[in-house]
């Protein structure tokens, strides 16, 4: 595997790494180099990215993980470093959009589900691998965040929304303290994708999310306007190589200067 980027030699841990923009960025990982834990809770998709890099003639060790579960994402952690060597590239990519519905009407619980796998979880992930990336002065976190975060959020998606604009000051907060250290971490926006949670968005009922998110989500397929995959996770590796720390990107500003598909 060869490519102008090289890690050879480094560990990732990508959450959400069975399908979406998650499998894409395990994916273009490996081809530069990259050893990837892949993390996700349906052990069929795991496998699957698991073998696509390993035809490709990379490493990568899927793990069946809920992200909602503390334990089992510290575990999860561990198991990677023990495999593939010590973590020095985290995506937190895993995260859910539901419940969907009016807050009054929303299951508690379910709300409380989301917070831990999309914020609680990353948190996890980080505190399980930040103390190696500092001690060995190198390490590069990304956290996916979304244009929920901003504004009044999703219609509908209260969970969702809160979630991310949580992980976006977490981010802001742990990469001030992180300056000096050699450990680098921004969340990114990676804008409307064609994934399941698109797809699961779209197909809720008008009467349980109401008209505003039926239209939005629904508006997103219709006109075209959903990305390939591709085109985000390119995002992810620039960061990744990148000495930024501290930000909140959004796609858009790569768009307007050129996005290179160079691992695709």
């Amino acid at each position: 595997m060869t490519s102008k980027l090289s890690f050879q030699g480094k560990t990732a841990i990508v959450t959400g790494g069975g399908r979406g923009l998650g499998r894409v960025v395990c994916l273009a990982l490996a081809k530069t180099g990259v050893s990837v834990g892949v993390i996700a809770r349906t052990s069929a998709e795991i496998l699957d990215v698991t073998h696509e890099i390993q035809k490709l003639g990379g490493q990568a060790f899927p793990i069946q993980c809920d992200m909602a579960e503390a334990d089992a994402i510290e575990k999860a952690c561990l198991l990677v470093a023990e495999q593939l060597g010590s973590v020095d590239i985290l995506v937190n990519n895993a995260a859910i959009i539901a419940p969907l519905g009016r807050i009054v009407e929303i299951d508690p619980v379910a709300w409380e589900r989301t917070i831990k796998i999309n914020l609680n979880g990353a948190f996890r992930c980080i505190h399980a691998v930040l103390p190696n990336m500092i001690k060995q002065g190198w390490g590069r976190i990304v956290n996916i965040s979304s244009i929920a975060a901003t504004g009044t959020g999703t219609p509908s998606g209260n969970a969702y929304a809160t979630s991310k604009a949580a992980l976006e000051m977490m981010t802001l907060n742990l990469a001030a303290e992180l300056e000096g250290t050699g450990v680098k971490m921004n969340a990114f926006r990676p804008g409307t994708i064609d994934t399941a949670m698109q797809a699961e968005a779209r197909s809720a009922p008008v009467e349980v999310v109401g008209e505003a998110m039926h239209n939005l989500f629904q508006g997103f397929y219709n006109k075209g306007m959903l990305r390939d995959p591709k085109i985000p996770a390119a995002v992810v590796i620039d960061i990744i190589r990148s000495d930024l720390n501290g930000q909140i990107l959004d796609i858009n500003e790569y768009l307007n200067r050129g996005i290179s598909l160079e691992f695709f």
